[in-house]
Formats: C-alpha cells, structure tokens, sequence
C-alpha cells in the first residue's frame, strides 16, 4: 500500500503538468496535418494514464482495508434516474436506446453515496464503450427480500471470450479489443465498493447479451439486520 501510494504520488505530479501543457497546446490552435493529430493521440493517452494511477491507488487502498464506506440514507432510485440522465448523451452518440424501469421512485437504503455512483458511473460507462450500436439497453430497478437490485443488460459489440466470474479479477479485460480503452480494474474496483457496502456485484453473460446486476441492502433489511445485532447483545 505505501509504495503504490508513493508511486502514485510520483506519476501524479508529472503527468499533472503533462495534461496541463497539452491544454495549452489545443488552445494555442496553431498545429495542422499530423502535428494536431499527435496531440490528440497524447491528450488520449495521458487522460488513460491518469485514470490508471487512480485506480491503481483506489484498488490497493481498497484492497489494505483503508477504504472506509461512510453509509447515509439516500434514495436510491433518484441515483438509478440521475445516471439515466448523465448518460443519455453518451447513448445517444452511440445509437444506443435506454429502456429503464423502476418499481418505484422512491427506494432508499444506506448506502455511501460517492462510492455507488462511482459503482454506477463504472457500469454505465462500460455499456457506452462496448454496446453494439443500435441495440437497446435494460435499466431495471427491483427489490427483493429487503435487497435492491438494479440491473443494466446490454449486446457486447464484440465477442465475450472468457466466464463472467473472470472479468471481476484485476487486469482481466472482456477482449482483446478493450485493451485500448480500459486497464480491466473497473470492474474489481465496482465489485470491491460494493461488498464494501454490504452488497455484492454480479456478472452474468449469456452469448452477446452482458448482464450487471448490482445488489444493495435496502433500507428495511438494513434495519432488521441491526435489530438482530442489537437482540443478540441484550441477550
């Protein structure tokens, strides 16, 4: 946990200074032919680099027990609804249709906010990457036995090479054609904040079709589960 905190403290401050330099050069405005080209290909790169050492850091504080979950009642429901929205241009540029369903607008559980929506953003922003366009996405939102369960299916664009329970392992990516867009933790890291929480993350993949299913303890079973404790310590 030291050395890749300290190491990701190293890479930081360099490739701070590289990003910023690389804005400055976009809005100077004044490369053409191959020379803009380049820059795009550095500005990619270096983003893909910076999104690597955070989670390089967010998986090894995770994985040394550091990373603490600071549950609070929240609705749910309205995160399910605002990731539909923060997504809906994303989708679109990808001719990808969102069908959601929701059994009610109203569903709460205590949970850490940060941490879910970056469970969703994950989730999400992997459906946008790797959907085949013009296929529709499924957004459901059920609960049952006192547990959320929000579900996102979509059709991969490419072949799914190996078992569901593989993609949730570090640096293991779907297929050959992610290798340029993900480092393969999203998932672990998703997986990771979810058991975090009390909850657990589910992969399923059936042919084409991807299944995510996200399960949270809702705000009743949460309610039960310290009920039981508090029994326990009386008797």
């Amino acid at each position: 946990m030291d050395l890749i905190t300290n190491v990701s403290h190293d890479l930081k401050t360099p490739l701070t200074s590289i990003i910023t330099y690389i804005r400055l050069l976009e809005k100077e405005g004044k490369l053409q032919g191959k020379a803009e080209e380049y820059l795009q290909v550095l500005s990619e790169k270096s983003l893909q680099l910076k999104r690597l050492t955070e989670d390089l850091l967010d998986a090894a504080r995770i994985t040394s027990g550091s990373e603490k979950a600071e549950p609070e009642r929240l609705n749910f429901a309205e995160m399910v609804l605002q990731a539909n929205g923060e997504f809906a241009r994303a989708l679109e540029e990808k001719n990808l249709e969102l069908i959601s369903h929701l059994e009610r607008e109203e569903m709460y559980a205590r949970i850490d906010g940060q941490k879910t929506w970056r469970i969703l953003s994950n989730l999400y922003g992997n459906v946008c990457k790797y959907s085949l366009p013009g296929t529709r996405v499924y957004a459901d939102l059920t609960e049952e036995r006192g547990m959320l369960c929000f579900c996102l299916k979509n059709i991969s664009r490419d072949p799914l090479n190996l078992p569901a329970e593989e993609l949730m392992e570090r640096f293991v990516q779907g297929d050959s054609s992610r290798s340029g867009g993900g480092n393969g933790l999203g998932l672990a890291i998703a997986s990771d904040l979810a058991r975090l929480q009390g909850g657990e993350l589910r992969l399923a993949i059936s042919g084409d079709l991807f299944t995510a299913e996200l399960r949270l303890p809702g705000e009743t079973s949460r309610a039960e589960m310290d009920g039981r404790k508090e029994k326990c310590r009386i008797e």
